[in-house]
């Protein structure tokens, strides 16, 4: 296939086998260009030129020199049909080599084949260098939309590469090119079930996709709406959970789901991702505005990266240093997961350098509960009122007993005064 590239008028042979080809477009290298790539649509539309175009005028981060690391496979140069009217029928773009999908990252299985030199605190990494990225792009107008585990790249180094960028929601001075795709299983609840051709995108809903990778980035690939039905039964879609908002680790929103019994338990979570995840699954559920920002994410993820430890007994092991022993060593060791949090007080182990809580190992696998404060004990009863309870028990509304009951009590009443009037005179005497 020949083309022309729009910028220079050069025209290039696209040939050989395809780098990859999904329902839209197909990804061609570029001969004697190693570091490009061509993405060439099935079906070139107006809209995609158009789209483009915005694009190419408003790239949201520089394009990066020789040897550095692409961030994104942003188009360099429209491409177009050689012939007479010059279709735009696709873009060049940097190419992305050595690097794996986010998915083959955060599986435990595959992350130890292809990355075994990756630890917890690698992982913190690539999430926050994740959030840095989206937040970028939100700061320059763009909504990804469509953010999932298959559009997203990670080097050896932790560092984030975005690809199909062209389905981003693209700002133009006349006119937004929407995203016209997306998986549910990444899809807020507000947009479960919504057309996305017909709704403009907003940042707080790239944020609800965010969290759900942040979240299989530290749970061992583990979705945050999988888990199982305590209640039995077929059990809801991920989709259908999103919806209803049945996250299993909820603390307020009452739901039969339980965490998945392959999910790590809760704490191995830094407490500040602990309390972003609550309020993004949880308090945003039917208060979008809630939703922690890219933003947020990254300055949270950045403190977690601080308060790490080093395993004393395997360096491969990084985890919160408010922890009292390394989680991966037990989990490792025992025969099923165990987990800690925090119920009741705890006896505090401070350093004098580090005004940090232990936390100790108890069998749970859901977080700690909100402890609300104990009820006061009321005083105990008076005499007057022990009588007008017995009364009240005893006349089951018989109005003659009332006032019998209040006779009672008068004659109660009015022995205490005699009594205390006596021992006041001092003329009283056993």
């Amino acid at each position: 296939m020949r083309v022309r590239l729009e910028s220079s008028r050069q025209e290039i042979t696209l040939k050989g086998p395809l780098l990859g080809r999904g329902g839209e477009a197909s990804i061609y290298a570029v001969p004697g260009r190693s570091y490009l790539a061509a993405k060439i649509y099935h079906n070139p539309s107006d809209e995609h030129a158009g789209k483009l175009a915005a694009m190419l005028a408003a790239p949201p981060v520089s394009a990066p020199s020789a040897g550095q690391h692409v961030a994104l496979a942003w188009p360099m140069s429209r491409l177009l049909e050689l012939g007479g009217e010059d279709r735009v029928i696709g873009y060049l773009m940097p190419r992305i080599d050595k690097a794996h999908l986010l998915w083959e990252i955060y599986n435990p299985g595959v992350r130890r084949e292809i990355g075994p030199h990756l630890h917890f605190g690698s992982l913190l990494r690539t999430a926050r260098n994740l959030a840095a990225l989206v937040n970028t792009l939100h700061e320059c107008g763009y909504v990804l939309g469509d953010l999932n585990e298959s559009n997203v790249l990670v080097s050896p180094q932790g560092q984030v590469s975005l690809i199909d960028v062209d389905s981003f929601q693209t700002p133009a001075h006349d006119r937004l090119y929407r995203c016209r795709v997306g998986r549910p299983e990444y899809t807020p609840p507000e947009l479960q079930g919504v057309a996305f051709a017909e709704v403009d995108r907003l940042p707080q809903h790239d944020a609800f996709a965010l969290a759900a990778l942040i979240f299989q980035l530290l749970m061992q690939g583990i979705h945050p709406f999988a888990g199982v039905s305590s209640a039995g039964g077929e059990s809801d879609s991920i989709a259908a959970r999103i919806a209803a908002g049945h996250w299993p680790y909820a603390w307020t929103r009452m739901t039969s789901i339980r965490p998945s019994p392959h999910a790590p338990p809760w704490h191995v979570l830094p407490p500040s991702a602990q309390e972003l995840f609550r309020r993004c699954f949880e308090d945003a559920h039917s208060e979008p505005d809630l939703r922690p920002t890219a933003a947020q994410w990254q300055h949270g993820l950045e403190e977690a990266e601080h308060e790490m430890r080093v395993c004393p007994s395997d360096a491969s092991h990084v985890y919160h240093r408010r922890l009292d022993r390394c989680p991966w060593c037990a989990l490792s060791s025992a025969v099923r997961p165990v987990s800690t949090a925090v119920r009741g007080p705890l006896a505090e182990n401070r350093r004098p350098t580090d005004e940090v809580r232990k936390i100790k190992v108890v069998d749970d696998p859901l977080p700690p509960r909100r402890q609300s404060e104990p009820a006061s004990e009321p005083p105990p009863p008076g005499g007057a009122e022990l009588v007008l309870r017995a009364i009240g028990m005893a006349t089951e509304g018989s109005t003659w007993m009332v006032w019998v009951g209040v006779a009672l009590v008068g004659a109660v009443a009015g022995i205490v005064y005699a009594l205390h009037h006596a021992l006041s005179n001092r003329s009283f005497s056993l």
